[in-house]
């Protein structure tokens, strides 16, 4: 037991807390990298800026899903193994929810250190790893919503709903520009 957690409410506080800010730092990552690869900021946003809220975002993501996942080897309610927490469907715990949440963790990571390789990789293999954010992003939502404590309160309800809409909303914005071709955009 951590000294400083000695209590189940608060193992259970930390580890939704961290999940919740998680969960939102992929969604400002995945929406910051979708503006940004598109050109989709005009003179609204400096590319400059979103680049920089979308590599922060994308990388404190994964250290507060670090702290979500070590937080629940602890959970003196429902504890997790370590086998439990990052092989998929090895949780004793609702093995299909939370295997939504180990994919969701593995793809964010290969966007991640592919982010740190490139220039040392191909930029075919940066870019094609780079298209897993999408899934990432879609896997933390399922997750959040099928395994998330909070999902039937109207705030997490809400939050759900607003965060999944702008991503459509900018997912759809992307596609559409990337169909036009790019003379007929004017770039």
């Amino acid at each position: 037991m951590l000294p400083w957690i000695d209590h189940a409410l608060g193992t259970w506080i930390l580890t939704r807390s961290a999940g919740l800010f998680a969960y939102l730092l992929l969604w400002l990552a995945a929406v910051t990298g979708l503006l940004q690869a598109g050109r989709l900021t005009g003179r609204a946003l400096p590319g400059d800026l979103v680049m920089a809220v979308h590599r922060w975002a994308a990388a404190w993501a994964l250290y507060a899903a670090t702290v979500h996942v070590v937080i629940l080897l602890y959970d003196p309610w429902e504890p997790f193994t370590l086998a439990g927490i990052l092989l998929p469907f090895a949780a004793r715990y609702r093995p299909g929810a939370v295997a939504l949440g180990v994919y969701s963790l593995y793809a964010a990571l290969g966007v991640q250190i592919t982010s740190y390789l490139l220039g040392r990789i191909d930029t075919r293999l940066w870019r094609w790893t780079h298209r897993l954010s999408i899934p990432a992003y879609l896997l933390a939502l399922a997750h959040g919503v099928v395994l998330g404590t909070d999902t039937r309160l109207p705030w997490a309800q809400a939050l759900y709903a607003l965060t999944a809409a702008s991503f459509a909303g900018v997912l759809g914005l992307r596609l559409g520009r990337a169909a036009v071709p790019r003379r007929a955009r004017g770039g």
